[in-house]
């Protein structure tokens, strides 16, 4: 499994690791509102309690699902940027 496997019904822009902020950064073109399938990998992003830190467009976002390492994020319709925040992350 790569850095994380991306399934969506909206355009994805660029993906990116930031090592600063321990954060998966996702840039987003969503026409509509849609559901964004992230497949993270624990050798590229992980959390020490296993949760994640979910932020759309600079707002903390709450609706989403996760499943082990699979997390299940409803966008809203313009959404740009999503960020997935560990608490550790390697490149």
């Amino acid at each position: 499994r790569g850095l994380g496997d991306v399934y969506k019904r909206q355009d994805v822009k660029s993906m990116y690791i930031d090592k600063s902020s321990s954060a998966l950064i996702i840039k987003t073109d969503t026409m509509d509102d849609a559901e964004l399938f992230v497949g993270l990998s624990a050798d590229h992003i992980g959390s020490d309690d296993g949760t994640f830190f979910i932020i759309v467009d600079n707002q903390e976002h709450e609706d989403y699902e996760q499943a082990g390492m699979d997390l299940y994020i409803d966008l809203p319709a313009g959404a740009e940027t999503v960020e997935i925040i560990g608490t550790y992350v390697v490149s």
